[in-house]
């Protein structure tokens, strides 16, 4: 749903019929609402809508005796990792190994003495799994800005022969980067569609 909108009384409305219908079809379902382009506006203002929108449909829902749906709400843009972010929290929902890879990774800080790890797909930039530590937007903007400079740099200097030209990670694909905050970013390929 475009928060943007002047009006979105007919878009809740045609959302709530969609989860009714839905529903009818499969009880088990769950539900995740992308309140999307909320770049510009203050926290307050962010959170007011977000309690309004919530509001609206649960008051329509318990209307139509369906008070019982799993609707997660998640505010997001374009222009910030929020939409990464929110779409990773939906992957992760689907992963019945989730606290098995939030233990590994908890582990591998442990022994390595790392403060926060996540798992990433790399096409999409989505974390699968993180540790149990809460997850820090400006820790997960830096690991995602280094994916990028990773990718860019490995593309123009990272292939070996003319056959590899596109292939920006292989197996043996790592990168290590150090902050003037003293922060130092390691990535490493963990599988052909994953990096750590």
């Amino acid at each position: 749903m475009w928060f943007r909108q002047d009006d979105y009384t007919e878009a809740l409305k045609r959302m709530c019929e969609y989860f009714k219908r839905a529903y009818a079809i499969n009880p088990n379902i769950k539900f995740e609402v992308f309140i999307h382009k909320v770049d510009g506006l203050n926290e307050e203002i962010k959170l007011e809508t977000q309690r309004d929108i919530f509001q609206r449909v649960q008051d329509d829902m318990t209307d139509e005796n369906l008070d019982q749906l799993h609707i997660t709400y998640h505010l997001t843009s374009i222009y910030d990792h929020s939409i990464f972010e929110a779409f990773s929290k939906v992957v992760q929902k689907l992963i019945k190994q989730l606290s098995t890879l939030e233990r590994l990774l908890d582990i591998f800080n442990q022994g390595s003495n790392v403060e926060k790890a996540f798992l990433f797909d790399v096409a999409s930039k989505i974390y699968v799994a993180t540790d149990s530590a809460p997850v820090d937007m400006a820790t997960y903007e830096l690991c995602c800005d280094m994916i990028d400079v990773t990718i860019d740099i490995s593309a123009i200097y990272g292939c070996k022969d003319d056959s590899a030209v596109g292939a920006a990670f292989d197996s043996l694909s790592q990168a290590v980067i150090h902050l003037r905050t003293d922060q130092v970013l390691f990535l490493r390929q963990v599988s052909y569609f994953n990096l750590l």
